[in-house]
């Protein structure tokens, strides 16, 4: 197997990032269902861990709009919008169809995504895995689980400031 490596310039990546940035797009329930059969139909079929790494990111961004206890800011959400417009146009800057790089353009375009919204992202994730966790017998919005997140916080200091007492106490 053939390896390529491209590297991707700050401006090539900005002029790609303008293409999301100056999207007027709406929010569309038919472009995020669109979307995610697309991601599905790519996912079993495509053996490109890098191609994959960045289907699941916007899966995630996605999910992260539809999710009813998660708000997006409008400004974040017209970005993932935008991103799944360009990621669902099969005829953008690289064609699909090109074999070996046609999804290329839209892994940038992924990318330049989920780091703008990172941060967004992470907190996201955080949140799914409080909602599997403590709310296994009822519903976990962004509110509780900031306020869990306090006292998780509050209770690891407390933690510390424990042993560190007990570690000067032997010491």
């Amino acid at each position: 197997m053939h390896r390529i490596t491209i590297e991707i310039s700050e401006s090539l990546k900005n002029h790609f990032s303008q293409l999301t940035h100056n999207s007027n797009e709406t929010l569309d329930h038919h472009i995020l269902q669109r979307s995610l059969l697309k991601i599905k139909s790519l996912s079993g079929n495509s053996h490109d861990d890098i191609l994959l790494s960045h289907l699941k990111d916007l899966e995630t961004m996605i999910h992260m709009l539809m999710e009813p206890q998660w708000q997006v800011s409008a400004g974040k959400a017209q970005r993932i919008n935008a991103t799944m417009t360009y990621f669902l146009n099969e005829n953008d800057i690289i064609p699909d169809s090109t074999p070996g790089l046609g999804f290329l353009d839209d892994c940038i375009v992924i990318s330049n995504t989920k780091e703008e919204l990172s941060r967004e992202l992470n907190d996201y994730l955080d949140f799914q895995g409080t909602q599997r966790v403590y709310g296994q017998h009822k519903c976990i919005n962004r509110e509780a689980w900031q306020k869990i997140k306090k006292q998780e916080s509050a209770s690891r200091l407390r933690h510390r400031r424990t042993r560190f007492a007990m570690k000067n106490r032997r010491g």
